[in-house]
C-alpha cells in the first residue's frame, strides 16, 4: 500500500524535473545560435539557479555544464527505498505528523517538529511539510542541489552520457553523506530496492 501510494507521487515530481530540464535545453539552444532571452526566460532560469545552487551566469556553458547536470530525474526505486527506510514504511512520528517521507532536517523553528530523543544542546528539528508530496519534490531537489550528493549526480549523468537507463542501484552509491552510516547505508538502500522488487515501479 506505501509503495503504491508514494510512487504515483514521485513519477509527478519528476515529471515537473523533466519539464524544467527540457526547457532548460531548449534555451540552450537558442544560445547557441545567438537569440537572446527575454526578461521572462532570464527571470525564471535566475529563480532555477538559485534553487539548484548554481552561480547566477546565464550563459550557454553554465546552464549547460552546471545548471543542467542538477536538474534532472531520480529514479523511482531509490526515492521508494529511501522513503520506506526513512519513514519506516509511513508508520514513523514524522511521516504521521510532519509528512516527512525522509528524515529531512531544518533549524527553522516554524516549519519542524522536535525530535523526542534529540540530544541535549541540540537544535535541528524535523522538517514539516503540508503533504508528503511536497516532502517528495523537496527530498528530489535536495540530492539535485546539495554539495554532499555531487557524486550521486555524476553517477546520474555519466549515465546520461553513455546512454544508459537511469539507475538508482548504481546511484545509490552517492548516498554515503546522506546518514551517518556511510557505506552501510547504501548497502541497506540497494538490498532494500532488490528485495521489494522496486525496479517494477519505474513505469508510472
Amino acid at each position: 500500500v506505501f509503495l503504491e501510494k508514494i510512487a504515483p507521487m514521485v513519477h509527478r515530481v519528476n515529471e515537473s524535473v523533466t519539464a524544467e530540464r527540457t526547457r532548460i535545453t531548449k534555451l540552450i539552444g537558442h544560445l547557441d545560435v545567438g537569440y537572446e532571452l527575454n526578461s521572462e526566460q532570464q527571470a525564471w532560469l535566475k529563480s532555477l539557479m538559485k534553487k539548484y545552487r548554481v552561480k547566477d551566469d546565464l550563459t550557454a556553458a553554465t546552464l549547460r555544464n552546471a545548471l543542467l547536470p542538477k536538474v534532472d530525474v531520480i529514479p523511482v526505486e531509490l526515492a521508494l527505498a529511501q522513503a520506506a527506510n526513512e519513514s519506516a514504511w509511513g508508520k514513523s512520528r514524522f511521516a504521521r505528523e510532519a509528512q516527512n517521507l525522509f528524515g529531512v532536517w531544518t533549524y527553522d523553528e516554524s516549519r519542524g517538529i522536535v525530535p523526542k530523543k534529540r540530544a541535549k544542546g541540540a537544535k535541528h528539528l524535523v522538517r514539516k511539510y503540508e503533504s508528503m508530496e511536497e516532502s517528495i519534490t523537496h527530498y528530489i531537489t535536495l540530492l539535485n542541489s546539495h554539495p554532499a550528493y555531487k557524486a550521486l549526480r555524476d553517477i546520474r549523468m555519466q549515465q546520461r552520457e553513455s546512454g544508459e537507463r537511469l539507475d538508482g542501484i548504481a546511484m545509490a552509491a552517492g548516498l554515503i553523506k546522506y546518514s551517518a552510516k556511510g557505506e552501510k547505508y547504501v548497502a541497506i538502500i540497494r538490498s532494500m530496492i532488490h528485495t521489494n522488487n522496486l525496479t517494477d515501479f519505474r513505469s508510472a
